[in-house]
């Protein structure tokens, strides 16, 4: 039996991944492969709530009312209980496989060792941590969409290195991990088109964990759309009008419908830095990128796919796309849940002259 623990990274396919094998899991299973049920459905965050040490109390435990030391503590025990028994259900010769982007989350050897410690438990089986790597300036501007979709009104600006982009020095990210499993067990997997198996992250990886061929399984939508530079920055400015969190200490799900709106009408052009400021940000990475690709590889070069020659994309938001976003929530009834005056007076500061539009009635 081999476990197969996928870390992530954010944006490099992970909800698609996730996507795939839960709308497969039976056909999966009869095929060897299995997906544990104990550890949260689809994405396993369970596993890093049940490692982060007892002081962290971060979105995921916060939204499960986990914060002192004593009910992490019961949470851990509640959830060791449930999956030795389900562990006891599987096969010497299934693959077991677990995914969660936020295990990145882990920092240190002593959360680590304790996520271990837990998978450890379901008895004998080797354990082999895969993880995709994004090229640095491409997971630079993901992370900030992400941050943005989480309620960051931030505006864009690359972190020089140091700050805010120490989980980008892959090497530094990778050397707990491979402290507490071993360098032999974790799979680098860079993301990027012509390093993947077909240039799709479902079929690269499926035949890491020991499935080449997916025919007559279902290939769901793909989940987690980037926004453009329009909708990202619509987003960005309502963000303080719209925070992620209640009073209650709830999340405000009203903004998973916004969300899901943006992504749909999102078809213009993404963030993307100059050509110079690529070459400028990658420059303290290149070092440890090297060593990440003759350690976990076996090759001199971490990305092969060069810099783009194209002109940057700067965010913004011009009157016409504004227009049409305040539109496309009207007409899709989300508008109303999140009150229309305040949008379109929200939407008026976002460009250079301050007249607000028409309301889009």
């Amino acid at each position: 039996m081999t476990i197969f623990l996928h870390i992530g990274r954010g944006k490099t396919g992970t909800t698609s991944i996730q996507t795939f094998l839960e709308a497969n899991g039976p056909a999966l299973a009869e095929r060897g492969i299995v997906t544990p049920t104990t550890l949260a459905r689809r994405n396993h965050r369970r596993l890093t709530m049940y490692a982060l040490n007892d002081d962290v109390v971060d979105n995921l435990r916060r939204a499960k009312r986990m914060t002192t030391p004593q009910s992490v503590q019961r949470f851990r025990e509640r959830l060791a209980e449930s999956f030795v028994a389900e562990a006891k259900t599987w096969q010497p010769d299934q693959a077991i496989v677990m995914t969660s982007e936020q295990m990145t989350r882990l920092r240190t050897a002593e959360e680590i060792a304790r996520l271990k410690g837990l998978l450890d438990l379901a008895g004998h089986g080797d354990i082999r941590v895969i993880v995709y790597l994004r090229r640095q300036d491409l997971a630079q501007v993901s992370t900030y969409s992400q941050l943005v979709k989480g309620g960051s009104s931030a505006p864009f600006q690359p972190a020089p290195p140091g700050e805010g982009t120490s989980q980008l020095f892959y090497d530094a990210f990778l050397a707990p991990w491979a402290d507490v499993f071993g360098t032999r067990a974790i799979v680098v997997r860079p993301f990027e088109s012509c390093s993947l198996k077909n240039g799709d992250a479902i079929d690269d990886f499926m035949s890491v964990v020991g499935l080449d061929d997916l025919t007559g399984l279902v290939r769901p939508p793909r989940g987690n759309a980037s926004l453009d530079v329009y909708t990202l920055e619509f987003l960005r400015r309502l963000n303080p009008q719209l925070p992620r969190w209640l009073e209650n200490n709830k999340q405000d799900r009203s903004r998973d419908a916004l969300i899901a709106v943006l992504e749909s009408i999102s078809d213009g052009p993404k963030l993307r830095m100059s050509p110079e400021a690529t070459e400028r940000f990658m420059a303290p990475f290149r070092a440890g990128n090297a060593l990440v690709a003759r350690t976990y590889l076996g090759q001199d070069e971490l990305f092969r796919e060069g810099f783009s020659d194209e002109p940057p994309v700067e965010p913004g938001l011009p009157a016409e796309a504004a227009l049409r976003i305040v539109r496309a929530l009207f007409t899709r009834a989300i508008v109303p849940a999140l009150e229309l005056d305040d949008i379109i007076s929200v939407t008026a500061r976002l460009w250079n002259n301050s007249t607000p539009p028409q309301n889009p009635a």
